[in-house]
């Protein structure tokens, strides 16, 4: 509560009152689930008028309501928040409220980006490799790289706790480092199954040794590994990530569980086969330049 105080008449017989806080801290609204891509609302808004009619109201002239940076911290805040020279900008006035946008600034948000969210996509695409050794004779190789990520992805969620807002559910990374985790373990349970040899040739066996080129195994693990990131998804952030966030998403994680299926093709298969592959690599490729031409010019 802010108590007002007469700052004068204009010339158009308008009355002015104004009211200074002494509050250091000021809540702000706003998704935390979605960083790095989060933006919050700082607003202030009068809620009732004891000695004053309701005529009474903010100011529709947006050039006359400002929140700055101050302080000891001014010059990081200015960095990392978008501002002109300290100066938040005005998102909306209304008669009764005016609210401020709190959102990163471009090069805080590439550097945001390139500390939490380039690590763990290159962790997918390790544990999307993995699935070109040949579990039969290379299972070792696996699971010693799926030991290594499972010892990374741990310590990289607690290392990243102190940098993220508050959130009522998993934010973008730590949604990723979890269901990272769990595909991790998916994949080194189905290489195991894979690897199994029995003398009467069994069910599990029957099952890896296929005429195709590729294991079933593999692809089983990618299938129900790319259901429960569904899964966990819908479950923490779903309806929270931004635009940004959602081509992050979508061209950034997801080829990561079948792009190893590419690189094992044989070449009479892909000579049978050419135009199929060419559509889907084009398909992929396409919006995967497109999008990275939008973070190299944002």
């Amino acid at each position: 509560m802010l108590s007002c105080n007469n700052a004068g008449a204009t010339r158009s017989g308008e009355w002015y009152y104004q009211g200074k806080s002494n509050r250091t801290t000021w809540l702000m609204e706003g998704d935390g689930e979605a960083f790095p891509f989060d933006s919050y609302n700082l607003r202030f808004r009068i809620d009732y008028l004891t000695y004053f009619s309701e005529n009474s109201s903010l100011s529709s002239d947006a050039d006359k309501h400002q929140a700055s940076f101050t302080g000891p911290e001014y010059r990081f805040l200015r960095d990392l928040w978008l501002s002109d020279d300290g100066s938040i900008p005005v998102n909306y006035v209304e008669e009764r409220e005016v609210s401020f946008l709190v959102q990163r600034d471009p090069s805080a948000l590439v550097v945001a980006t390139l500390q939490f969210l380039l690590p763990i996509i290159g962790c997918y695409y390790l544990l999307g490799a993995t699935l070109i050794l040949d579990p039969k004779k290379q299972l070792a190789e696996r699971l010693r790289i799926y030991l290594s990520l499972f010892v990374f992805v741990t310590t990289f969620l607690i290392a990243i706790q102190p940098f993220l807002p508050y959130r009522s559910s998993l934010s973008f990374p730590e949604f990723l480092l979890v269901n990272l985790i769990v595909s991790n373990s998916i994949f080194s349970i189905f290489s195991i199954a894979g690897n199994r040899k029995t003398p009467d040739r069994s069910y599990i066996v029957r099952l890896y040794e296929t005429e195709s080129f590729h294991n079933r195994w593999d692809v089983l693990a990618s299938t129900l590994s790319l259901l429960i990131f569904a899964v966990i998804y819908a479950n923490t952030i779903f309806g929270e990530m931004t635009v940004p966030a959602s081509f992050f998403f979508s061209y950034g994680i997801l080829p990561a569980y079948v792009y190893w299926h590419f690189l094992i093709i044989p070449k009479e298969q892909m000579k049978r086969n050419k135009r199929r592959y060419a559509v889907v690599a084009i398909l992929f490729l396409v919006p995967l330049l497109l999008y990275l031409s939008f973070l190299l010019f944002l």
